[in-house]
């Protein structure tokens, strides 16, 4: 029998855009200074070039720094 873990992956895997879930990570003052990926598609994976062990328990900045200076991070903390 199918978990709903694997249902939600296969239904993620089945569309044609990039998803990825993400953990904020928080300062002392409650601020999101990072995420954390929680899970991804295979578009994702596709379109990033990582595996899901590369993006999977890391942090966003950590694997893609260039997204604080080009405004993707601030998109995503709003």
């Amino acid at each position: 029998a199918r978990t709903a873990a694997d249902s939600l992956q296969s239904i993620m895997d089945s569309s044609p855009a990039a998803i990825m879930f993400f953990r904020s990570i928080r300062n002392q003052t409650h601020e999101i200074i990072d995420f954390e990926w929680v899970n991804v598609n295979e578009r994702t994976r596709t379109i990033t070039g990582l595996s899901a062990e590369q993006m999977l328990g890391h942090r966003l900045l950590e694997v893609h720094p260039h997204n604080r200076e080009n405004g993707l991070f601030d998109n995503y903390v709003r």
